[in-house]
């Protein structure tokens, strides 16, 4: 039975949180309490529920930490294969192939033209890399001579690209961590 089946969220930060589990293959009750724009109180309060309708697994314990999921295992690849897929899942793959690119590169790797919108999402993905320290700028922009900034992936920890969490934080997927939140406050 997928999870969507069993849960049925009433309240928005309901609505929040069963989205942000369910893109998620695993994760830490930490991890979902940072990428929440409300109280833990209120993510405990909504988690005691998904615990006790036996939504939640427990998939054990890795490097001391307890790591959970809404899938099961055949869900928990196809929401890997999703990420990877997904247009920052593409830059993501460009980014570790090329170790050294600039935006126009990444764009240029889609077979589509894209649009200012997910131009600038791709923009704004790489200034939350930099700042969580995955991507180095080693050629400042200069728009006065028409030169745009050149980048080099200095923090590569694996297939799945990092995603934005609620609070304007950057989530490693493959570490499960919360890598930067705006106002660098962790």
């Amino acid at each position: 039975m997928m999870p969507a089946e069993r849960f049925v969220p009433q309240t928005p930060e309901e609505r929040a949180l069963w989205d942000w589990v369910k893109s998620q293959p695993k994760f830490q009750l930490k991890t979902l309490k940072q990428a929440m724009a409300f109280s833990d109180y209120r993510v405990e309060r909504i988690w005691s529920v998904l615990r006790r309708k036996n939504i939640v697994r427990s998939l054990g314990q890795a490097g001391g930490k307890q790591w959970f999921s809404v899938h099961d295992d055949a869900e928990i690849e196809a929401v890997k294969r999703g990420k990877r897929k997904s247009m920052t899942g593409r830059v993501w793959a460009v980014m570790r192939a090329t170790q050294t690119f600039t935006v126009t590169d990444l764009v240029m790797s889609f077979d589509v033209e894209l649009d200012d919108q997910q131009r600038h999402k791709i923009r704004e993905f790489c200034r939350a890399l930099v700042a969580a320290e995955y991507l180095k700028v080693i050629q400042k922009a200069r728009p006065d001579v028409g030169r745009e900034a050149c980048y080099r992936l200095v923090k590569n920890t694996g297939p799945i690209p990092p995603s934005f969490g609620r609070r304007l934080s950057l989530i490693d997927q493959n570490t499960e961590r919360v890598v930067w939140v705006a106002g660098g406050a962790l």
